[in-house]
């Protein structure tokens, strides 16, 4: 299990930045400039986590999931996807 603080740390430390924040949701998503996406809580007793990468993430667009994050990209996470989110 990955440590809350560590998740955290790793995104403060790193040039994560917001790419997909679903009001719905109990977590943003923040990706990297190599791609690494961070799975942040934003409600209590909700954990942080790694969430996988681009690759992850746009074979998830492929299989019909992650329909409500794409509605709630932000600029960032869309120029990520390169075209993808469309």
């Amino acid at each position: 299990m990955i440590n809350d603080d560590y998740v955290d740390k790793m995104c403060k430390c790193g040039d994560y930045k917001l790419a997909f924040s679903d009001p719905k949701s109990n977590w943003d998503i923040y990706i990297n400039s190599n791609g690494t996406a961070l799975s942040i809580a934003k409600k209590k007793g909700c954990k942080s986590s790694f969430y996988g990468d681009l690759t992850y993430i746009k074979r998830m667009i492929r299989l019909g999931y992650f329909k409500d994050d794409l509605i709630n990209a932000t600029e960032y996470g869309k120029l990520m996807l390169g075209g993808v989110h469309q």
